[in-house]
């Protein structure tokens, strides 16, 4: 029965192996991570839903080496990004009850970082793309490796294993800056969020990786931050939730996005959501004509 469905699922997600050897070690994994979903779907009170995904015949080291930006001693910082605690672009007045920026056509669709840890460059992106939307009302798709591969930042963990090409052309936008939020706090991420979508990083729990649908709540989660996403909105339905987009394809979650508990007890949110939150500025769309 296992042995069928974990053909089934190999087929679903065009997966083989090198040699015969591989396939049962990948099956053994495939079938311990299958009995922990079912199990944790069992228990009952949970909040979220677990599910199978592009990534059942992963351990949890080899998810989080893979697909978070946990390789060595990589964390993620924003520590040097420009403007220190600013909140120039936050909310002003009673926050909105809801937001979600899908729902203004202001996020590009999801995308798939595969095995590369760059979750920092796509939700650095990803927030540059809305907020070039939310500027001059055009949502244009912007290139995440021309970042990784030009940006060597130590805090940024770039990367320089490829040349950095630039498009010779006329630049699209100008970024200014990144501000941070005022971290620590949930509430001046609700109000920053409501202005524009915002970067934030998390530690990585381990229900991600299997995560199906429903508001992550609880624990455990890893210590330090381990990766980036963009927050496109908030809500609640029964409990107060943020939505973000990741970068793991639609395949993954609710379509590439993940909703998260929001006010939680712990001031840096959950999973230390509001420990180091920020958004990209961006210089009058009327000086690109500039250049």
């Amino acid at each position: 029965m296992m042995e069928r469905r974990f053909d089934a699922w190999r087929a679903a997600h065009n997966r083989s192996y090198a040699t015969g050897e591989e396939q049962r070690r990948r099956f053994e994994v495939y079938r311990r991570n299958v009995e922990h979903i079912e199990a944790t779907n069992r228990r009952g009170g949970l909040s979220y839903q677990l599910g199978e995904n592009q990534f059942t015949d992963l351990r949890s080291d080899e998810f989080m080496a893979a697909h978070t930006i946990i390789n060595g001693s990589r964390q993620l910082n924003n520590d040097n990004y420009s403007g220190g605690n600013n909140n120039s672009a936050a909310f002003f007045g009673p926050v909105p009850y809801r937001v979600d920026w899908r729902s203004s056509g202001a996020v590009t669709p999801v995308k798939h970082q595969m095995g590369c840890g760059s979750s920092w460059a796509f939700a650095a992106v990803a927030s540059i793309e809305s907020l070039y939307m939310l500027r001059t009302g055009r949502l244009v798709s912007l290139s995440e490796q021309q970042v990784v591969d030009c940006d060597d930042t130590p805090a940024d963990s770039g990367s320089r294993q490829g040349p950095c090409r630039r498009n010779g052309g006329r630049s699209l936008a100008r970024i200014r800056g990144a501000v941070a939020v005022q971290p620590n706090s949930e509430a001046a991420l609700e109000r920053a969020v409501a202005r524009q979508p915002v970067v934030v990083s998390i530690s990585a729990a381990t229900a991600l990786q299997f995560y199906k649908g429903g508001v992550l709540s609880g624990g455990p989660c890893d210590a330090g931050t381990s990766h980036a996403l963009t927050l496109v909105g908030y809500g609640a339905a029964g409990q107060a939730y943020w939505i973000a987009k990741n970068s793991w394809g639609d395949g993954w979650g609710e379509g590439g996005y993940v909703r998260m508990e929001r006010r939680v007890q712990a001031t840096e949110g959950w999973c230390g959501i509001a420990s180091k939150p920020y958004y990209p500025i961006m210089w009058p769309a009327s000086w690109l004509a500039q250049e």
